[in-house]
């Protein structure tokens, strides 16, 4: 039997970690409609730190989804179902970098390059938009 959160059907846990798991899942809707996102679901019983922890994700949804850069996955949803917090986000095919390291061992240089590139370019992305992060989390605190 598959597994379900809210509308999404878990197909494969990508990774873990303390505070929760990323899955691929499946959105299901409408007259067959179908899509492929990450769902990143926090564990439900999480002791003292469960407050920081679900804070820190829900600011991880809201800045994700102002985010607009090819090298930051797109946030779709913050959500809750039977008391799980998760974010829905892109899924991307393929291995990660993670994995192809363990593999690889040694890329070539010019992988090197292009792959520090890659995330250079999303951390100058998500750097201009930190100010105004700070300036939205006080306002939300404030209010």
């Amino acid at each position: 039997m598959q597994q379900k959160l809210g509308r999404y059907i878990l197909q494969q846990r990508l990774g873990h970690g303390a505070a929760g798991e990323v899955y691929h899942a499946v959105l299901h809707g409408p007259m067959g409609f179908r899509k492929s996102v990450a769902l990143k679901v926090l564990f439900p019983f999480l002791g003292d730190m469960s407050d920081n922890i679900q804070r820190d994700l829900i600011n991880e949804a809201r800045l994700g989804s102002v985010l607009k850069h090819p090298n930051i996955v797109e946030t779709y949803e913050l959500g809750e179902e039977d008391g799980r917090l998760f974010i829905a986000m892109e899924y991307i095919e393929g291995p990660s970098l993670w994995s192809l390291l363990k593999k690889e061992k040694h890329l070539p240089p010019i992988i090197c390059v292009q792959i520090l590139r890659d995330i250079c370019s999303g951390l100058k992305s998500l750097g201009l938009l930190s100010s105004l992060f700070s300036e939205f989390s006080l306002t939300a605190q404030l209010s």
